[in-house]
């Protein structure tokens, strides 16, 4: 037997899909395309291996983007610095993993960023995904 019923589940997605469309950003997931043979540029100045953009396929949602608090740095992976985006499930079209990333576009507060998403979480009731990110650069 379920906690909770359809409609009262259906009733929570409401509201959230309300608070996270209220308060949130633009982004755009740039899935990596599974099942593909990357090809990969040379980077001299970084010395490093860098993959070529079309291993990629893009979808915009909104999110929510938040902070993590002081005392969850150092627990679980968190580094000074993450960010957390909350995202509605029924946004995502494809399936979200740690090869993916995020990219915020630039706006009057700052620049565009890409993000490397670091963990993935989803709430009990499969909801929104919780997504632990850090800044690449």
């Amino acid at each position: 037997m379920a906690l909770l019923s359809d409609s009262e589940i259906s009733s929570i997605a409401k509201e959230v899909r309300g608070i996270v469309g209220d308060s949130s950003v633009g982004v755009t997931i740039k899935y990596r395309i599974m099942g593909t043979t990357p090809f990969w540029n040379w980077d001299a100045a970084d010395q490093e291996l860098e993959p070529i953009e079309g291993v990629f396929a893009e979808s915009s949602v909104s999110a929510f983007k938040g902070s993590y608090r002081l005392d969850e740095i150092g627990k679980n992976g968190i580094e000074s610095g993450d960010v957390k985006f909350i995202l509605m499930n029924s946004a995502i079209t494809g399936i979200l993993s740690i090869t993916d990333e995020i990219y915020e576009p630039p706006s009057t507060e700052q620049s565009g960023t890409t993000y490397d998403i670091k963990n993935i979480k989803m709430d009990p009731l499969e909801i929104c995904y919780f997504i632990q990110a850090r800044s690449i650069g």
